[in-house]
């Protein structure tokens, strides 16, 4: 269900794009060839946002053709799909897949495969790239633009303080590390529990005992209760928070104040995305190094754990199949080598192309993080797999997960009911 607050800022930003657009006698947006309308889930006070605006710039000097970027943050979803409604939606949507699964399938975007053929996209692709945004049907839902890892970040001057020369890489390391840094005053691990980073954590930790086929199972139709392996992921995760590892009251923590503790020196771990490396303040950076999350020593895991997808792309509205000149012209231009490297460059940005841009990798954060492949594992990333209809429900779960009263069989009881909404 769609807060309050999503659909009076999605009605807001359709009254906004209304105005910005022409009406014409069909109801839709009359299409100016010289301007793309850009919906973005991308803010320019970011890291990522200022490169991808200063593309917009250059798109414009090269081409003449203007980038109208609406941004919407978290409401970009909501936002689309309002103005879909009445006809005036952007013409490209700069978004995750992640919940907009059915967007090909239902017509509220068009396939974009035929024009990432004709735009010479599709051949310089990653396979995985490739596959993870394409349809059971064989359609491209979008194009996609850039990825991401996502591991966990340390703060090795406040594990120097608490004896640790390194960061942990079992979860009994771990909490001995949380009991040291917590002696010393230093809150061990800042998390949102209240919101997706927390739900994101809950989950890495959670599956280090089944299978990537169990793990997709149990975020798509639940079973957590019937899993002696899935319990034993919550028991393991149950421990930590007990343990001291997380912020004090986890579950009312948000991922602002838990990136404000790491950023301030308050807090000695904070787990991250790479497109989030940029914003790490210069101060703190040389103290920081990557690693993943630690997992028990009997996990079927091979290492620490870490989230890597491509996971942000650009989707063609039907507007913007009523404007593919420009709209090829730019998407094209971001999937070209120069944008590309640029956003690996500053950004951090990891590139859904199969050019080596590993040069251009400049952040040290970013070099460490591309090579967490060779001593820990990759993990399921619960949002290509939870229903549209449960991600509420879900959240609301694993939030519960990180109050101090939840034990082993009400967490996974929970999560059950959440997706078996």
């Amino acid at each position: 269900m769609k807060s309050t607050r999503s659909v009076a800022v999605a009605l807001t930003t359709a009254a906004i794009l209304g105005a910005s657009l022409t009406a014409c006698s069909g109801g839709g947006a009359e299409i100016d060839p010289k301007t793309v309308t850009v919906l973005s889930n991308v803010s320019k006070n970011t890291a990522s946002g200022r490169a991808f605006f200063a593309l917009f710039d250059q798109f414009k000097q090269d081409t003449g053709i203007s980038v109208e970027v609406i941004e919407q943050g978290d409401d970009t979803n909501q936002v689309y799909e309002t103005t879909l409604a009445g006809g005036r939606e952007a013409q490209l949507v700069l978004t995750n897949r992640y919940q907009n699964l059915d967007w090909l399938q239902n017509g509220s975007v068009v396939d974009a495969k035929p024009y990432a053929d004709e735009w010479g996209i599709t051949d310089r692709l990653k396979p995985d790239a490739v596959d993870a945004w394409s349809d059971a049907d064989g359609g491209l839902m979008g194009i996609p633009l850039n990825g991401y890892t996502w591991p966990v970040m340390y703060n090795t001057e406040m594990l120097q303080q608490a004896g640790f020369d390194a960061p942990p890489t079992t979860t009994d390391e771990l909490l001995q590390l949380a009991s040291a840094l917590r002696v010393k005053g230093i809150t061990p691990w800042a998390i949102g529990g209240s919101d997706w980073s927390g739900e994101k954590l809950f989950a890495q930790i959670a599956q280090t005992h089944v299978s990537a086929d169990e793990a997709a199972q149990l975020f798509t139709k639940g079973g957590w209760c019937d899993s002696d392996a899935a319990k034993q992921g919550i028991d393991d995760f149950v421990a930590l928070r007990d343990g001291g590892v997380f912020v004090d009251k986890a579950e009312g923590y948000t991922v602002d104040l838990a990136q404000t503790d790491f950023y301030t020196g308050k807090a000695a771990i904070y787990s991250d995305a790479s497109w989030g490396f940029g914003n790490v303040p210069e101060e703190i950076k040389p103290n920081v190094v990557i690693g993943g999350v630690p997992v028990p020593a009997d996990s079927d895991f091979t290492g620490p754990s870490y989230y890597s997808e491509f996971g942000s792309g650009l989707w063609i509205s039907p507007n913007g199949e009523k404007n593919l000149d420009a709209v090829g012209k730019l998407v094209a231009f971001l999937l070209s080598d120069e944008a590309q490297e640029r956003l690996v460059a500053e950004a951090s940005l990891v590139s859904p192309l199969t050019t080596d841009f590993s040069a251009a990798a400049t952040d040290p954060l970013l070099q460490q993080a591309l090579g967490l492949s060779d001593t820990g594992q990759r993990a399921v990333l619960p949002d290509d797999h939870v229903a549209d209809t449960a991600t509420t429900t879900w959240a609301k779960a694993t939030a519960g997960a990180y109050a101090e009263s939840a034990s082993t069989s009400d967490i996974c009881a929970a999560l059950d009911a959440a997706l078996a909404e």
